[in-house]
């Protein structure tokens, strides 16, 4: 039993809402479409940068150990833009997986109410949905 289904919350008299007043099915895929628009910003931006990293680590394979310190400085620039790039990435990945999950649990659950037991089940007995 998860925490928001603890009877507790019940006594101290904060009721849980239904999921299906809580998702907007036309907002949230609005907003998953952006996130795929937004993807091809991020190829663009951390292209460049993976590209540059991997000219400098063939360069430090041929360079004296003498003058690698220049590499290394300008590897450790390009690093500190990719995380960061890719944390950004990274976050927004997992936003718009949360809003899937979400989504796809309002869907169930509108089925549910519907009386679609054939989708329901169908849904229910595969691997992908049970991951939500």
């Amino acid at each position: 039993m998860g925490v928001n289904d603890w009877k507790i919350w019940h006594y101290l008299g904060i009721k849980k809402e239904n999921l299906l007043n809580e998702v907007h099915p036309i907002e949230t895929t609005e907003s998953l479409l952006e996130f795929l628009n937004d993807l091809h910003f991020h190829q663009k931006q951390l292209e460049p940068i993976i590209k540059d990293l991997q000219e400098l680590a063939k360069e430090k394979l041929t360079m004296k150990k003498e003058l690698q310190g220049a590499n290394f400085a300008a590897q450790s620039k390009h690093f500190d833009d990719l995380l960061e790039r890719y944390s950004s990435l990274e976050d927004d990945v997992a936003i718009n997986g949360i809003r899937i999950r979400r989504l796809s649990q309002a869907f169930l659950l509108a089925a549910k109410e519907a009386k679609q037991k054939q989708i329901v089940k169908e849904k229910e007995n595969k691997l992908e949905w049970k991951k939500f």
